[in-house]
C-alpha cells in the first residue's frame, strides 16, 4: 500500500458520524478515512487504496461509497 499524504494525528469520529444508526460501522470508518485524506483539493484516493486499506473487495467499497453518497455524507465534488 503506497503512502498517501494526509494530516493524520489519530482516529476521532465526530458524533454526527458515530451516532446515526443509519450508517454501518464500515461506512463510519470509511467516511473517517475519506475525511482524513481530504485536503483543499478534495480526496483523490482510489477505490483500490480503500480495498487495500480495509481488506475488502472493490465491490464492497463501491457499495459503501454509494451508500455514503446516497445519505449525503460524501459527494463526487467534495
Amino acid at each position: 500500500m503506497g503512502q498517501t499524504e494526509r494530516d493524520f494525528k489519530g482516529i476521532w469520529i465526530p458524533k454526527d458520524i458515530w451516532l446515526p444508526s443509519t450508517l454501518s460501522l464500515m461506512e463510519k470508518v470509511l467516511f473517517v478515512e475519506i475525511h482524513s485524506l481530504h485536503n483543499e483539493r478534495g480526496c483523490f484516493a482510489s477505490n483500490k487504496y480503500f480495498t487495500d486499506f480495509f481488506g475488502v473487495s472493490d465491490r464492497q467499497i463501491r457499495t459503501y461509497i454509494g451508500s455514503l453518497k446516497e445519505k449525503g455524507f460524501v459527494t463526487n465534488g467534495a
